[in-house]
């Protein structure tokens, strides 16, 4: 059975929505720790709960949806969750009357014995702040990331959240796939770093007319260039994919199309296969200011492509 959390502003509740095998029930409730308490019924009680004459039960870790009451699931699913610090309102009309601040962004990073968090953009007086000087563990951090929204009791104030995982992303993080906040933004991390359009598919599309008229223009107006070859260039750490090009004149020029070729891989292993238009379009954007005939830069995408296989980036079959 799955449960969903939602509130109804008109009675001032929240309302639990169970969806099952020929079973479907509401319950509300007005006090945020009811709520937890009922969550956490099959993993406290270790019996089903009888709802309505039925008995259910559920996964307090996977068979609940929170939709935008995110800060409830690290109180679901670990008993405790750092007390003293992870403050909800005490009802839901306190959350109704709560005020919208700004949005803020946690900065997760690695320390020598686990992670910590600042917030960038929240008022240095908040209450959210008592985050900033506590070792957190992997599943703790996990857990705090899961919240979109947090709640500072002393303002009566609900922030938004945005993730920098910028600097837990080469960290040891074993389990990421167990927090989706979490693990989604270290794979848009591993995007950015490979030098991916984050969320390429939903952006607007270029189009390919457009960028033949681009490409045909640079090689009627500047000297034409063709490929001396694709290589894999190790500049301490990173891995960048760079092509050679000379020009008519005799120019050389190097420009690295890739710009991490480790992180296009994790992404292709731990997300989703990369599309193989993503990256022609990525040697597009890098060859951009360079005229190149359509049959090389043909030649180019397709050698690209080539050496990231070889390299160990996954590429979708579609």
């Amino acid at each position: 059975m799955t449960l969903s959390v939602s509130v109804d502003e008109e009675k001032a509740v929240y309302e639990v929505r169970a969806r099952g095998e020929r079973f479907s029930g509401r319950k509300p409730f007005s006090r945020t720790m009811e709520l937890v308490q009922f969550l956490r019924h099959p993993i406290t009680r270790g019996v089903p709960y009888q709802w309505d004459g039925r008995l259910v039960t559920w996964n307090h870790h996977e068979d609940i949806d929170y939709a935008n009451l995110t800060f409830l699931e690290p109180l679901v699913r670990r008993s405790g969750f750092f007390p003293n610090v992870h403050q909800c309102p005490h009802t839901c009309r306190e959350l109704l009357t709560a005020k919208r601040g700004k949005r803020v962004t946690m900065v997760c990073r690695s320390v020598h014995n686990g992670f910590r968090v600042t917030f960038s953009g929240l008022p240095k007086r908040s209450q959210l702040r008592s985050w900033e000087g506590i070792d957190l563990s992997e599943d703790d951090l996990g857990l705090l990331t899961t919240c979109t929204e947090l709640y500072d009791p002393q303002c009566k104030t609900v922030h938004p959240v945005d993730l920098d995982v910028s600097g837990v992303f080469e960290a040891p993080v074993h389990h990421a796939e167990q927090y989706p906040a979490l693990y989604k933004a270290l794979i848009h991390e591993a995007k950015i770093r490979a030098g991916v359009e984050p969320d390429y598919h939903e952006e607007e599309e270029v189009d390919e007319k457009e960028e033949e008229v681009e490409v045909g223009s640079m090689v009627a107006e500047g000297d034409v260039y063709r490929s001396r070859g694709v290589d894999v260039v190790s500049v301490q750490r990173n891995r960048h994919v760079t092509v050679c090009l000379e020009s008519d004149m005799g120019d050389i020029a190097e420009v690295t199309v890739v710009k991490d070729v480790e992180a296009l891989a994790e992404v292709s292993t731990y997300g989703e296969a990369i599309h193989e238009e993503t990256v022609e379009q990525m040697v597009v954007r890098a060859l951009r200011a360079y005229a190149l005939s359509d049959e090389v830069l043909k030649h180019v995408k397709a050698e690209v492509v080539r050496t990231l296989h070889e390299e160990g980036v996954r590429f979708s079959e579609e």
